[in-house]
């Protein structure tokens, strides 16, 4: 948790945007995932690749990170 640098595969990762900061790059990853759990895997909800099943989702907190993810999730 304290390391000044760490290993990752190269097929895990990506070049982070020069207009953004390694925060910024860092959050969208996390809630990214912590989306894609809540909405795919915890209630269940059909993958976008698969056709959905045109349920409506209420996204608490919209304009939280998480939220924001969920929703672009969602539009797929």
């Amino acid at each position: 948790a304290f390391a000044e640098f760490a290993l990752a595969e190269e097929d895990i990762s990506c070049h982070i945007p020069e207009s953004f900061s390694f925060t910024q790059a860092c959050s969208i990853g996390l809630s990214l995932a912590t989306a894609g759990l809540a909405l795919f895997h915890a209630p269940g909800l059909e993958l976008p690749i698969h056709g959905g099943t045109g349920e409506t989702v209420l996204v608490s907190g919209g304009a939280t990170a998480t939220g924001v993810m969920a929703t672009q999730l969602l539009k797929l």
